[in-house]
């Protein structure tokens, strides 16, 4: 009994990807050696067992564990060797993940850089509140000379005022006092 094969537009269904997607994913499995069947036009057919290569290699790279390069790889792994009766029988137990000692490296490597990424993140804004701590201060310190100095400016401007009405003052009951002496009114 001849094999069901999908096109790429099938495929892409059956995945939940786009074409252009199914295509750079199926020159990554071919460019490591992985075979994919094509007819005579060099179109790809697609077996149940590449489709769930490439559900996997999907699964892979949108959890954010692995590279396309890497979950590649791991699947090229996974995929050797088997026939479609383990294909079948694997996407019965499609429910049941089983993850191979590569995909938990990877995972745990992948929260590694996830756990330092954090603490750089922390440092980072840790720097960031002590530098807006410095920058208020040094804000709140010159608005504060600043209103000082606008003070001091305008006393001393009222200190001027007043001595120059002072001044005016005493220049006016001078010259009253001479014109009068002069005159001789009082």
């Amino acid at each position: 009994m001849e094999e069901r094969v999908y096109w790429t537009a099938e495929a892409a269904d059956m995945v939940g990807i786009g074409t252009s997607t199914i295509r750079k994913y199926a020159l990554a499995l071919e460019a490591k050696g992985y075979n994919i069947q094509r007819n005579d036009k060099q179109q790809r057919a697609f077996t149940k067992k590449d489709i769930a290569a490439l559900k996997r290699i999907v699964e892979l790279t949108q959890a954010g564990v692995m590279t396309l390069d890497s979950a590649v790889n791991t699947v090229i792994n996974e995929f050797a060797g088997e026939n479609p009766s383990d294909e079948l029988k694997n996407e019965d137990n499609a429910d049941h993940k089983v993850y191979s000692t590569n995909d938990v490296a990877a995972i745990l490597e992948h929260v590694k850089k996830q756990d330092e990424r954090l603490d750089r993140i922390e440092r980072f804004n840790r720097e960031l509140i002590n530098r807006l701590d410095e920058q208020t201060k040094y804000i709140t310190e010159s608005i504060n000379k600043r209103d000082d100095q606008i003070t001091s400016a305008i006393r001393e401007l009222q200190d001027t005022k007043r001595l120059l009405a002072t001044s005016t003052e005493e220049k006016a009951e001078h010259s009253k006092g001479f014109l009068s002496k002069l005159f001789g009114k009082k």
